[in-house]
């Protein structure tokens, strides 16, 4: 059995699967956009972006596993903090505002 984690970072996406015991079997990521700034200490980035890049790391971990990438039983996400995903009338995002760690 395999777990995937998912890491939604500032500069890149990174998927790491790992077995029971905590092993890395493989890795992958894939680049975001550069964060825009207003404020030293606060960043801006296009939401838009977060999907594809998750989706690439994702293709490209399951690509190296091959087979065994049928023994994932488990994703965990996690994001940067204190991220706010600001949506139009739509839903669709506009911008995202988060602070920097």
């Amino acid at each position: 059995m395999l777990v995937a984690g998912i890491d939604v970072a500032t500069a890149e996406v990174r998927v790491v699967c790992v077995d029971l015991r905590g092993v890395v079997v493989t890795e992958a990521a894939a680049p975001l956009p550069p964060v825009g700034r207003r404020e030293p200490d606060c960043a801006e980035q296009d939401a838009r972006a977060w999907w594809p890049a998750v989706a690439q790391a994702l293709r490209r971990v399951t690509g190296r596993l091959g087979a065994d990438r049928m023994r994932i039983v488990a994703v965990a996400a996690a994001t940067t903090s204190g991220t706010l995903v600001l949506c139009d009338a739509r839903g669709e995002p506009v911008d995202v505002l988060r602070r920097d760690d």
